[in-house]
Parts: structure tokens; C-alpha cells; sequence
């Protein structure tokens, strides 16, 4: 029997369960990290059209043999092929997939908004994340795999580069998919913190392949790919895009957008299998021999000068436990209740992201974060739609008269909202010297108001 048939004789589809609720909510239950083996069931919990990007040849196309004898069965329709934006060195994924074929143990990671944590499909099982992750596992049955998903709705890189490290580097995930293209806009303050999160990853201590992931609003073309793309071509990472694809697609009255999004943002099951499509292409063509990489490219220079974004940290009512604080090298960092109680909850995952927090909701309630360390200090906040919350202020190192005003109510809003206010961070700080936050109730509401984290950036190492 050859080798092909072989294979094909041996695959085996991994059956998996998932107990995920899905809601295009802020944030819902859920995160999930789940493994996976093809001999066993296990329970999963776990502007425009022009702006396409040139494509870079550092992987080398069409060698005379591939290097592999794993075969991908998946059938592609003719457009998701354009999905590649930009094909880079494949290094690490190439030999990511070498072990994966040998049969060795492997996590496979995901980071993201909404999109990424599975809204829009019926059924976990049914977004892309899932998607890919069931690909390794029916292409690699001699291989066992392991799922985290750290997408978190109505996030953005700027929270990404602060929760990557304890939210997915931590699993050592061999294997990962950045996605936040939606949710960044196309600006050169998301391209510093998207870059954050891209270099943290290259340079984590396992050293894992990376491929970047351009999600689209399909009514329109919005995403952030002009920015995000210049980040992903410096650093020589692979690129796949929803926009170069499916959304060309629409564009020419192809497909219909509602076809693959109910509202224009969140992939339904077809969008996610699209998606799912134009990252496992791209793992098909370095299987096939298409592309190959000699060898791993040298970490660039920062792009950003000054980039507080790649030492970002987020710090709750467990980072003093759990050792992030520390391991940040804020080991200073404390919280002073005056009003304000710890919530102690169990969190469901990391998609669960109201807890560890702090709340509060009567007038002259306080909490005051100390020990914070860092050249730009913001605050995560839950706002909420019932317009009952109690509102406050942030004060940094008492400076009252310029107090930040942080409202816990979101008028007409969708649901409940982890908010990040940029224009309310406190920035160009002194990160050599220790800052103290204060957050004060200034209105007394029916409803807490809910501290969720404190983000520190630009942290001297």
C-alpha cells in the first residue's frame, strides 16, 4: 500500500462535544481549552477592495517534492486560494507540522475578538476556531491536540497584548491564530498595540509558529489590514485574509453578504467555514510543498519606537496570587478596599470576563491600586445597558483636579461591555517610579459599578 493510501486508510474524525453558549454578547461563558486525540471523545471546553497587500516570497513556492507525505483532503473553492495576503517565511509552521506528523503531543492557540471566540455560528463545533483545530485532528490522527481558545468579544489587540501572556502563552501553545482586525480600526495606535501582541508571541520562550488572520465587515470592507498587514510582513509572518477572498466574492455578486454574516460583522456557519478554509490553505500548500522556508527569520528591530505595548500587563484581584503581578516585575502592586468588594466568583473560562474584579455602587465608595509601574496605565470597566450602574472617577497620584470620568452605563447598548477607554488612560507616565490609582464612586447607582482589571504598560523590564 503507498504512502497516500495509506494515510487515507488510517484517518480517523475525532468526535467532539462542546459546551459552549455562544451570543454576540460583550463577553459570554465559555473560553475553551480542550484536548483531542483521533482515539478517544473528550468533552470540549474550552477601505476597500485596492488595499490588498503585495505579497512577499520569502517562502520558497513550488519545490520539486514536498517534505511531507501527509496529504490534506479538504476541497477548496476557488477563491479562498486568493485568501493568502501574504505567504512569508513558513519556517515554524513547516516544522510545527513536521512534528504533528510524527505523532507528538500539541497545542494549537487561538486569540481574538467575538469572531474568534465563536459568535455568529450555531454551534462552537461550527466556528472557525473549532474548525481548524478538527482539521489537525482529522489530518493528523497519530497526533494529539489541545484547543485554547482566548477570543474574547468586543476586544481589542490593545487588551490582547495585556492578557496574552496568562490568557494563552501560558498552555505554550505550539501553533496559533491572531485575529483582532475587526475590532482594531486601521490606525497607528492599534498597529503598536497589534504589534504587541505579535512580537510577544514570536518571542515566546517555546517559540511558536504564527499565522495572522484579516476578518472583514462584509458590507463595506472595513477592517484594520493596511496596519496590521505592515506588522505581519515585518516580522516575516504568514497572513490569510477574509477580505482578499470572500469579500472580493461580494463584491463582484458573487456571494451575498448575507449569505456568510447575519449582521455584517460575525461570520454564520458558512462565514466561519470560510474562514477556517483560508488558514488550513495555506497549512495545505506548505503540506504539499508549495511553500517551504529554509530556515527561521532573525527577530526585527521594534517597529514602533517606544512601543509601551510590548511589556503590557493586565493585573485583577488574582494577580497577586497567581504570580502575574510579579512576573510582570510589579510585585508591588496592591488594592485598597474602602467601599469596594472583591469578587470571588468562579470564572468559566476566559471568555467569563466579568470576574476578579472589584465593585462598589455607593457614593464615596473607594478602591486605590498601588505599586503600578509603567508609562501608560488604563482601566477595564463593564458598562452596562440597564443604565442603573453607579458611575465614578479615576484619580492618578491624586491628582483630583484632572480626574478621569469613567461612566458604568451604556446607553442603547447590545449587552454588557468590557470597556476600554483610550482616550481616558493615563499616558507619557514616569515607568521608573511606582503610580497609585484611585477609583472613587461619584454617583450611587442601583447597580454595581465594576472594576474588572487595570492595565500597566510600558513596564521597565
Amino acid at each position: 500500500m503507498n504512502l497516500r493510501k495509506r494515510f487515507m486508510a488510517n484517518v480517523m474524525v475525532a468526535a467532539l462535544t462542546t459546551t459552549m453558549a455562544l451570543s454576540l454578547s460583550a463577553c459570554s461563558n465559555g473560553s475553551q481549552e480542550a484536548t483531542t486525540s483521533a482515539q478517544a471523545t473528550t468533552e470540549v471546553t474550552t477601505e476597500n477592495v485596492e488595499t490588498t497587500t503585495e505579497a512577499t516570497t520569502e517562502a520558497t513556492e513550488a519545490p520539486s517534492a514536498s517534505a511531507f507525505t501527509t496529504v490534506d483532503k479538504t476541497e477548496y473553492p476557488e477563491f479562498i486560494t486568493r485568501a493568502i495576503v501574504n505567504e512569508s517565511n513558513c519556517y515554524r509552521i513547516q516544522e510545527f507540522l513536521k512534528r504533528a506528523e510524527a505523532g507528538e503531543e500539541l497545542t494549537i492557540g487561538f486569540i481574538g475578538g467575538s469572531i474568534t471566540q465563536g459568535s455568529g455560528a450555531s454551534k462552537y463545533d461550527n466556528c472557525y476556531a473549532h474548525r481548524v483545530f478538527n482539521w489537525f485532528v482529522e489530518t493528523f490522527p497519530q497526533s494529539t491536540f489541545k484547543e485554547v481558545n482566548a477570543g474574547i468579544g468586543a476586544t481589542t489587540s490593545e487588551l490582547g497584548a495585556a492578557r496574552i501572556q496568562e490568557d494563552l502563552l501560558s498552555y505554550k501553545p505550539d501553533f496559533v491564530v491572531l485575529e483582532f482586525s475587526v475590532n482594531d480600526s486601521d490606525s497607528f495606535f492599534y498597529a503598536r498595540t497589534y504589534e504587541g501582541c505579535v512580537r510577544q508571541i514570536l518571542t515566546a520562550e517555546n517559540a511558536p509558529a504564527l499565522i495572522t488572520l484579516n476578518m472583514v465587515q462584509y458590507n463595506d470592507g472595513v477592517n484594520a489590514q493596511i496596519k496590521h498587514s505592515a506588522v505581519s510582513k515585518n516580522y516575516s509572518v504568514p497572513e490569510v485574509s477574509m477580505k482578499n477572498s470572500v469579500y472580493v466574492e461580494i463584491t463582484k455578486g458573487n456571494i451575498e453578504a448575507s449569505d456568510v454574516s447575519k449582521d455584517m460583522l460575525h461570520p454564520n456557519d458558512l462565514g466561519h467555514e470560510y474562514t477556517a478554509k483560508c488558514v488550513t490553505y495555506y497549512l495545505s500548500k506548505i503540506l504539499d510543498g508549495t511553500y517551504s522556508s529554509e530556515a527561521d527569520t532573525e527577530i526585527p528591530s521594534v517597529i514602533y519606537e517606544g512601543n509601551a505595548f510590548l511589556s503590557s500587563v493586565r493585573l485583577n484581584n488574582k494577580s497577586i496570587t497567581n504570580g502575574v503581578a510579579k512576573g510582570a516585575g510589579l510585585s508591588n502592586f496592591a488594592a485598597k478596599l474602602n467601599g469596594f468588594e472583591e469578587d470571588t466568583a468562579v470564572q468559566n473560562g476566559v471568555s467569563d470576563c466579568f470576574k476578579n474584579g472589584w465593585s462598589a455602587k455607593e457614593e464615596g465608595a473607594s478602591i486605590t491600586l498601588t505599586g503600578l509601574k509603567g508609562s501608560r496605565i488604563a482601566l477595564l470597566y463593564q458598562r452596562k445597558p440597564s443604565m442603573k450602574s453607579a458611575n465614578a472617577i479615576a484619580i492618578l497620584d491624586g491628582d483630583e483636579a484632572n480626574a478621569v470620568s469613567l461612566d458604568g452605563n451604556f446607553e442603547n447598548g447590545w449587552g454588557n461591555w468590557l470597556y476600554l477607554d483610550d482616550n481616558g488612560a493615563f499616558e507619557d507616565l514616569d515607568p521608573s517610579v511606582e503610580h497609585t490609582v484611585e477609583i472613587r464612586i461619584v454617583e450611587a447607582g442601583e447597580q454595581d459599578f465594576y472594576l474588572a482589571s487595570v492595565l500597566v504598560s510600558g513596564i521597565e523590564k
